[in-house]
């Protein structure tokens, strides 16, 4: 298990030590966020990996592109070896949450251990 996800884009309210159980959630699952975001970036592209809010374990699916247009230059802007563009979405795919995160091991490195097949994710 990780212990080393970062936030490139954290909320500005939360202060260190304040329990956060999105970020435990994707801290603890990181090592299939990573592996299903670097399968769907070498199959299809720069994307996005879905989370349906409140699904524990997280329901991921890998979305070529970005989840709507307001966030096609964060799509454009992450560095797809070494983060993942995470959002969070609710029941009509709305995103009610975005950022890149990063850690280890990286989506490349997640290359060489596992597939998206393996862990179950679903990339579209």
């Amino acid at each position: 298990m990780t212990d080393n996800v970062t936030n490139e884009t954290p909320n500005s309210t939360t202060t260190e030590g304040t329990p956060e159980p999105m970020m435990d959630l994707f801290l603890t699952h990181w090592p299939r966020i990573a592996a299903t975001a670097w399968e769907g970036f070498t199959t299809g592209g720069r994307g996005a990996i879905t989370v349906v809010s409140g699904s524990v374990p997280p329901e991921l699916s890998y979305h070529v592109g970005a989840p709507c247009k307001c966030h096609e230059e964060l799509i454009g802007s992450y560095d797809p070896e070494r983060e993942a563009v995470v959002a969070v979405v609710d029941d009509e795919q709305d995103v009610v949450w975005i950022a890149t995160l990063g850690g280890w091991p990286t989506p490349a490195e997640t290359s060489e251990t596992t597939t998206a097949d393996l862990i179950g994710a679903t990339l579209q």
